[in-house]
């Protein structure tokens, strides 16, 4: 005979403080927990899948629940009470004042530790700045398999592929390269808004240019720094742009014959000069939790 369970019902979306002390209650008096996730249509209110709501407990609490998916529930509906209760929690004051809308709205810290860093995983804008070919792209498109498999809806904004695209119509002068990046930021925003997680690659070469895209994106934003030097950066490069460079062929290459300015406030360091781009994606889903 299979042993019984203390039911949860819940949205869970996120889940927060809150929930984990009602849980917490539960197996304080050893019982046995199933979370249950109402399989809620992705909205505003409910931005987040099951597989991500799931991920969350599993972060929590490991194997120590049980969670199942809930199809979304209108009523719950019982007759006579054979053998199971039914029960209201009330949770103290500075518990009930916890709400997964104020989380929802920024208030990230009422998270558990556990999930927290996967929490804002979802709605983060990871940017990688570093010098053309220093391994950026590679990196973001390890990191992007490794978030996809932890059910992160991911968007890829990739320089060379938004020039042919979205910004096909700017140059590479000083104004151009700040409309560009102006013009990803406010993209990388409005995916970011909506519980998806943006992997920008792009040399963005000075402070200011980074720091404008800070700004415009607000704490959601993570700076990676792809580190290398410029030979490093050479040898690897496949489409040759560097040599057309040393050849006179390209003018205000980054690197080359205009500066790249060094990160004065890189959440993240990736020295491709001394590790893999493989083993640099492992470090960065590491500051994640993954």
């Amino acid at each position: 005979m299979s042993e019984r369970v203390a039911l949860y019902v819940g949205r869970w979306s996120p889940a927060h403080k809150g929930h984990q002390w009602i849980i917490d209650q539960a197996m304080k008096q050893g019982k046995r927990v199933c979370i249950a996730i109402r399989d809620t249509a992705v909205s505003e209110k409910d931005p987040y899948t099951y597989e991500q709501r799931e991920q969350m407990w599993r972060k929590i609490y490991g194997d120590k629940v049980d969670v199942i998916r809930l199809p979304d529930i209108e009523s719950i509906n019982i007759g006579r009470k054979v053998g199971y209760e039914v029960n209201r929690i009330d949770a103290p004051e500075h518990i009930t004042k916890i709400s997964a809308t104020s989380v929802r709205g920024g208030e990230i810290q009422m998270v558990p530790e556990e999930a927290r860093g996967y929490v804002k995983m979802l709605q983060t804008t990871i940017w990688f700045t570093g010098m053309p070919c220093s391994g950026k792209t590679t990196i973001a498109k390890i990191v992007r398999s490794r978030f996809e498999a932890a059910h992160c809806n991911v968007m890829h904004l990739d320089g060379d592929v938004l020039r042919d695209g979205l910004c096909s119509d700017l140059g590479f002068s000083a104004e151009d390269r700040q409309e560009n990046l102006r013009r990803v930021a406010n993209l990388a925003k409005m995916f970011n808004e909506r519980k998806s997680t943006v992997l920008a690659s792009f040399v963005s070469p000075t402070n200011d240019l980074r720091s404008m895209v800070r700004e415009i994106i607000g704490d959601d934003f993570i700076l990676v720094h792809v580190k290398s030097t410029p030979d490093e950066c050479a040898e690897r490069d496949v489409k040759g742009m560097w040599a057309k460079a040393k050849a006179g062929e390209i003018k205000g290459f980054t690197g080359y014959d205009a500066p790249f300015e060094e990160p004065v406030n890189a959440d993240l360091v990736l020295d491709t000069t001394q590790e893999s781009e493989e083993l640099s994606a492992e470090r960065l889903c590491a500051y994640f939790g993954l």
